[in-house]
């Protein structure tokens, strides 16, 4: 029975080591890899805020009006292989559905254009997970994808 026991823990070990690992999770940056660890395998979101601790997912700003930053976002979006569920230019809103590579698992992707005060722009986004309490990192490389690509192509 130790032995089973034994076999069963370490086989979740590796499988969350590996997806982990897969999500290119950035464990050792700040905040550290217990804070990250704790919030990878207990929540299902990903949310940019101005003063987040996780750095990746402070609120990007582009040197950009909002509503090229949309056209770009939307773009960038579709450039993944996201699909577009819903949009709306009036308010510089998307919403994506992104399906995950192991088990085909859908998540959603929020992402809002705003316009800042000095003419340039603020992505807000979201992202959560359908199924399930943690998502070993995934919504966070959704939104560190979508930012490296507005990135690259802001040059």
């Amino acid at each position: 029975m130790l032995r089973l026991a034994f076999v069963v823990l370490s086989l979740l070990v590796v499988l969350t080591a590996a997806t982990l690992f897969r999500n290119r999770a950035p464990l050792l940056d700040p905040p550290g890899p217990l804070e990250r660890l704790r919030i990878y395998l207990t929540t299902h979101v990903a949310e940019t805020a101005d003063d987040h601790p996780f750095p990746e997912l402070r609120t990007p700003v582009f040197g950009m009006p909002a509503d090229t930053l949309y056209d770009r976002a939307r773009a960038a979006g579709l450039a993944l292989g996201w699909r577009l569920e819903t949009a709306s230019e009036t308010e510089r809103r998307l919403h994506f559905v992104v399906r995950t590579r192991w088990l085909g698992f859908r998540d959603d992707v929020y992402v809002q254009a705003v316009a800042l005060d000095d003419g340039r722009s603020a992505l807000r986004m979201r992202a959560a997970s359908r199924v399930g309490r943690g998502d070993f990192g995934q919504n966070a490389a959704h939104v560190r994808a979508l930012t490296a690509r507005l990135q690259a192509a802001a040059g």
